[in-house]
């Protein structure tokens, strides 16, 4: 006869509910009221344990997010912005950049005008239609001294990206000399024609009034009448 194993293999797990209570029941000394206990505990600790997995579960609709989209959301709301409305800033993001851009490119102009030419401030308008010829231009403004120590702001300009830097009169006497008078607010002044007084001779060559001579005469000759 075979020798028997001297730890016979446990059975395996049965799925018949009388025959898993039976076998607790034997854990148990066949103790009914000790079991029951141990049955009402297990139960409350798996009753408790699923009421607080729901409470952490997600509303119904409602999105989960991870931790760093968590925190993107966040300083969203700390900014005051709906992520709802971030499409929309999204596609105004060109028209502000462009808006931008002529902001800054009409503040140049205006900065531009004010330095001037040969004296004279420039108008913006036609300022502004002269450059757009050269839209990769690059204007900048720095203080110089002169002989004599005198500081003045002088404009540089870059008429495209690989092109040199050079003062912006110089630019403008090479590539904007047909639009200088209409450039320029106020031309060179000329000197007026000198005026003189009532008494004073007929400048040579001017026309004459035979009439005035007259006057003028008589007036004489009744000033030596009444001397004598």
């Amino acid at each position: 006869m075979a020798d028997e194993p001297i730890n016979p293999p446990t059975p395996a797990p049965t799925n018949d509910p009388a025959q898993s209570f039976k076998r607790l029941l034997e854990k148990k000394d066949n103790d009914a009221m000790a079991l029951a206990s141990q049955l009402f505990d297990e139960n409350y600790q798996l009753r408790d344990k699923n009421r607080k997995l729901s409470e952490g579960l997600p509303k119904e609709g409602s999105t989960v997010l991870s931790a760093e989209d968590a925190k993107l959301f966040k300083a969203y709301q700390d900014h005051g912005v709906d992520p709802k409305d971030l499409k929309k800033i999204i596609d105004r993001v060109p028209e502000l950049e462009s808006s931008n851009k002529e902001l800054a490119q009409m503040e140049t102009l205006r900065e531009l005008s004010d330095v001037g030419l040969d004296g004279s401030k420039l108008k913006i308008s036609v300022l502004k239609d002269q450059i757009a010829k050269y839209p990769d231009a690059a204007i900048r403004f720095e203080t110089r001294k002169d002989k004599d120590g005198a500081e003045s702001k002088v404009a540089l300009i870059k008429e495209s990206k690989d092109a040199a830097e050079v003062p912006f009169n110089e630019f403008a006497a090479e590539k904007l000399a047909d639009y200088l008078p209409a450039l320029k607010v106020t031309a060179t002044p000329t000197a007026p024609p000198p005026r003189g007084n009532a008494g004073d001779p007929t400048p040579h060559g001017a026309p004459t009034d035979p009439e005035a001579d007259d006057r003028v005469k008589a007036g004489m000759a009744r000033a030596t009448h009444n001397a004598f």
